[in-house]
């Protein structure tokens, strides 16, 4: 039977990785997310991957178009007695995504997926495999992985975005689904005497407003007794390795001359990612986070096409977009240990749905953790 697909794994990021990965991005940047940019996961692979596991970047070719590739950024994780092979980039990136030339559909996908597994192209043992954070299109374009029949989907999610074009030539707050925020914004307002808004480009601010956020943000997981990963220095360090580039955004805002809140995030294509927003919880009472969430997207639409909210069901997200997205998360079960853990987070899922539980689990979980 004739090959259609070359297939090649590599386990680093050498220069025959970034050259084809490069060559790929660049035809079609339109299709992707900074999530798959090379940058990113160079960055991510360096900072947090190669201390937790082993990269599976697969690199494939149809043999009847030798210019038509498809690279899917893989990562083979230990869990306990488990080998999972998921998406590299955990825990930042909110969408995990192949890229690849237009050549390719789903059931090349499937096909790829089923000769990697038959064939031991990997040199571990694949207990499953683990699609998180699958949107159903990107950037309007339909996203191959969503429709993987042979893919248990594990949970469905939303993502929420606004199309800015909407909104270019008005204030958004003037929309009429915004009456409400605009009476808010009215009222806290009244009780502070100066609010200024800025858009870091200064190294040094960079640094500061980076340190800011990585303090505040670390204060809100501990307080909702949540993994804290800034406690992790390689991880603190993933988000300083981008501080020098372009596509960073980081904003902030200051009351009466006090940083109140502050974002994180980036600019790539004409989409803006809203990654980590954080607030000074003393300042609660006043909506810091929405009076610079309102200020950021008035000051940026014009430059965009889409201002991605990315994963989560927060309900500031649903107040302030106007497209949603389906996300799923999808699991393929390879051995009779992959249907145990299947079967493990099935019982934690239904044990979670339970609030007393949750919270105390939770609390016991990142005790020891």
């Amino acid at each position: 039977m004739k090959k259609k697909y070359k297939i090649l794994i590599y386990n680093t990021f050498n220069d025959e990785v970034k050259k084809q990965w490069l060559e790929v991005e660049n035809r079609n940047r339109s299709c992707i997310t900074m999530f798959q940019s090379f940058e990113w996961q160079y960055n991510w692979f360096k900072f947090i991957g190669n201390k937790i596991g082993s990269m599976a970047i697969i690199i494939v070719t149809k043999y009847d178009n030798e210019n038509s590739k498809l690279i899917i950024p893989m990562f083979v994780k230990k869990a306990s007695f488990l080998n999972i092979l998921e998406f590299s980039g955990y825990p930042f990136s909110d969408f995990n995504l192949a890229i690849n030339d237009k050549a390719f559909e789903a059931f090349d996908i499937e096909e790829i997926f089923r000769l990697i597994i038959k064939k031991k192209l990997l040199n571990k043992k694949i207990d499953l495999i683990n699609l998180i954070n699958q949107p159903e299109q990107v950037n309007q374009n339909k996203n191959l992985l969503f429709y993987l029949n042979s893919f248990v989907k594990t949970q469905i999610t939303q993502s929420y975005k606004i199309d800015t074009n909407m909104y270019n030539e008005i204030n958004i707050l003037d929309q009429k689904k915004f009456k409400f925020l605009k009476q808010d914004f009215k009222r806290i307002e009244k009780k502070i005497s100066n609010i200024e808004f800025f858009i870091s480009n200064d190294q040094n601010e960079k640094k500061r407003i980076l340190d800011y956020i990585i303090l505040k943000k670390s204060a809100q997981y501990d307080r909702n007794n949540s993994w804290n990963l800034f406690k992790k220095e390689n991880y603190r360090d993933f988000l300083k390795s981008f501080l020098k580039r372009n596509e960073l955004h980081l904003s902030f805002l200051k009351i009466d001359g006090k940083i109140v809140s502050a974002h994180y995030g980036f600019i790539y294509e004409k989409i803006f990612y809203y990654i980590f927003p954080v607030y000074d919880f003393k300042f609660r009472n006043l909506s810091p986070g929405n009076l610079l969430l309102y200020r950021l997207i008035n000051s940026e639409k014009k430059k965009l096409n889409f201002f991605d909210f990315t994963i989560g069901d927060e309900i500031y997200k649903k107040k302030w977009s106007n497209i949603t997205i389906k996300t799923s998360n999808d699991m393929k079960i390879i051995s009779l240990t992959g249907i145990f853990y299947f079967l493990f987070l099935k019982i934690k899922k239904i044990t979670l749905k339970n609030i007393f539980l949750k919270n105390n689990l939770r609390k016991l979980y990142h005790r020891f953790k």
